[in-house]
């Protein structure tokens, strides 16, 4: 593994695009491993690196490289699985991002989806070239799976499947070309500035992968020639805080620029400005995934790019996502730089608004992202695990549904929980961001509706009754007869009054097929008890009656629940208004 080549550095490959659109099965096929099937819902949520030197992606694109006829000088691809487009967002450097070139995987039986456009938006903004991996090809209704280079295994296609093929790939092409980017299949480029490459491939079968990687080192060959910053600084991102057996706290990171050594002040880009020195650092094993690879090679110096686990003293004030330096001398100097690197996100807090929790600074530009997306308030951000004191604070929050905290990345003790239902104060987690925010907005829902539901029981709700001939049962003490309800719904306790305005009285009861019911609708003929009311006297068979709705309840109704009315209770309601508040 060549990480000390003098001469130039290893490119970093940000992977992105939709979500379950194939990007870690895809890196998975190229460097032989099977992360994919380990991730919290299939979905990768933190940044994942692999070191892939020149060598291996030589041996795996075997005779096709020599097509490029260009000597690679490259010492090889860093190559960065971000979880949708978030990540990306948070893996930016003063003036853009810190991926030399991008893969933009789309699903070609899919085509674009909203985290496809996000990450093109974030691709136009730091200006990163990028490539697009048509992947999935081998769900082609009909295609023949081949283990070989995309060309060889189209021409072993039906004619049928072929066309097919075509119109897929041109219906990418059309989506490009609204997004305002000329494009086609690689093969058919000439000018590879002018147009952006389309790498058909499958991340199951392996198909296409030679090209994928073909053109990549043809890009890089042609129009990148990195270099390291004539300052002499490391730079890095952390990816991850981790306790280590033997070595205590570590941070793994991905050093895009420069080079460290053992010895070097390390500066953390946190609110202190955490200054300590490198005493160890180690790499993982080539084609190895830096989270999930347990071996690791001890290294007294190391080159950009690369990920490394770097051990030192004093890192308590490190989490993942903050911006790291390393000098060897000149620490006041790195602090001025690394200050100039850092971007924090600005959010509007608002006191009424929701908690949110991560274990990474990533993780808490992700969920403000997210939360401005839903226009969800927030009252705080924070990188640690929820306390006792967060809940107490939470409490004061008067709106129910934003006294909430979403907490992502970062397990919930039942003690907490148990607290937080007893402060009514909502927790909601998940390893999965987008499910985090799904469980929320569903709750929400669910709440709101409820709550709808309470007070609307609570409401006089309008209605128009007929007093049905032959169906008196009881001339008064109270009066018991029947009716049919001709729109709206009653219940008990209502009032009722005459066409002319004059109060009947209340209905005490309500019978259905001899049994006592609560409420009944339109269409319903029902019987009822009305206090203090005689047939014959204050009320006739035939007569039709209103349900008198209180001023405030028929403000409410017309106001908040004005969708639930039928062009009957409409109907209802004019005729009502006429009769009892003539000038409303």
């Amino acid at each position: 593994m060549n990480y000390l080549k003098k001469n130039a550095r290893s490119l970093i490959i940000a992977v992105l695009g939709h979500v379950d659109h194939g990007k870690t099965t895809l890196v998975d096929k190229i460097r032989g491993t099977y992360v994919a099937s380990r991730e919290s819902g299939g979905i990768t949520q933190m940044l994942g690196c692999t070191m892939i030197p020149m060598s291996s992606v030589e041996n795996i694109c075997g005779d096709l490289i020599k097509k490029i006829d260009v000597k690679t000088e490259i010492p090889g691809f860093l190559w960065i699985d971000c979880p949708g487009h978030s990540a990306f967002a948070s893996m930016r450097k003063r003036g853009g991002s810190i991926a030399d070139l991008a893969i933009l995987v789309v699903d070609i039986n899919e085509g674009f989806k909203p985290q496809t456009d996000e990450s093109i938006k974030f691709l136009r903004k730091f200006k990163t070239p990028f490539i697009v991996a048509a992947t999935k090809i081998d769900r082609i209704h009909g295609w023949v799976n081949q283990e070989k280079n995309f060309l060889e295994s189209l021409i072993n296609q039906s004619d049928f499947v072929k066309k097919e093929f075509e119109n897929k790939i041109y219906g990418l092409v059309s989506q490009l070309i609204e997004r305002d980017f000329c494009s086609d299949r690689y093969d058919k480029i000439k000018d590879f500035k002018k147009d952006i490459a389309i790498v058909p491939c499958s991340g199951v079968t392996g198909e296409g992968i030679q090209d994928l990687l073909m053109v990549l080192i043809g890009l890089a060959q042609q129009f990148l020639k990195p270099e390291f910053n004539k300052l002499g600084f490391g730079k890095g991102i952390i990816l991850e805080v981790k306790e280590i057996k033997g070595l205590g706290k570590v941070l793994d990171i991905i050093l895009y620029d420069g080079t460290i050594k053992i010895g070097d002040y390390l500066i953390i880009g946190n609110k202190d400005m955490t200054v300590t020195k490198i005493k160890s650092m180690l790499v993982p094993t080539s084609m190895k995934e830096m989270a999930t690879e347990k071996k690791f090679k001890s290294v007294k110096e190391i080159c950009a790019a690369a990920a490394v686990r770097v051990s030192a003293p004093n890192l308590d004030g490190a989490v993942s996502g903050l911006h790291i330096l390393t000098t060897k001398d000149n620490v006041e100097k790195a602090k001025i730089e690394l200050k100039s690197e850092i971007s924090i996100t600005k959010i509007h807090k608002n006191i009424e608004g929701v908690a949110l929790k991560s274990d990474s600074i990533g993780g808490i530009e992700a969920l403000i992202k997210m939360a401005k997306e839903n226009e969800i308030s927030i009252r705080s951000v924070d990188i640690k695990h929820i306390t006792r004191n967060d809940i107490v604070k939470m409490k004061m929050v008067k709106n129910k549904y934003n006294r909430s905290i979403l907490s992502f990345n970062l397990n919930v003790s039942s003690d907490i929980e148990e607290f937080a239902k007893e402060c009514d104060v909502k927790i909601f987690y998940s390893n999965v961001i987008y499910k985090l925010f799904d469980d929320y907005k569903k709750w929400k829902e669910i709440e709101i509706e409820k709550q709808r539901k309470i007070k609307l029981a609570k409401l006089v709700w309008p209605a128009k009754i007929k007093f049905l001939p032959n169906c008196t049962f009881r001339k008064n003490d109270p009066a018991i007869i029947g009716i049919e309800i001709i729109s709206g719904k009653i219940k008990t306790k209502v009032s009722i009054m005459k066409t002319d305005g004059k109060m009947i009285g209340n209905i005490k009861k309500i019978q259905k097929e001899g049994k006592s019911i609560e409420k009944a609708e339109i269409g319903d003929k029902v019987a009822i008890s009305i206090a203090n009311t005689i047939v014959g006297k204050h009320i006739n068979e035939s007569d039709i009656f209103y349900v008198y709705v209180p001023k405030h309840d028929l403000n409410c109704i017309l106001e908040e629940f004005k969708e639930d009315l039928s062009e009957e209770d409409i109907q209802t309601i004019k005729e009502f208004k006429n009769i009892k508040y003539p000038m409303f």
